[in-house]
């Protein structure tokens, strides 16, 4: 299985840019995970502990938009989200 990451070519303001775009035109799940992915693999890719803040708190903001937009209910986002 090849994994595709659409935004990986993307500096990280370009990221940062296109993440906020996405959250406020598109509150569909498969936009949310698509995101979270592309933030995990740049988690695994990282090697500084500045570049892992910056994305744990970027992840942290997209899993509270998520919840607040779609998940009223769904408590075990934020635990997914701590695995990060």
């Amino acid at each position: 299985m090849q994994i595709i990451r659409r935004y990986k070519k993307l500096s990280w303001f370009e990221f940062v840019d296109i993440l906020d775009e996405q959250l406020k035109t598109s509150p569909e799940c498969d936009v949310y995970f698509e995101l979270m992915d592309e933030l995990h693999w740049r988690l695994v890719e990282s090697i500084s502990e500045g570049a892992s803040f910056k994305l744990k708190a970027q992840a942290d903001k997209l899993v509270a938009h998520f919840a607040q937009r779609n998940l009223s209910g769904l408590s075990d986002l934020k635990e997914i989200s701590s695995k990060f």
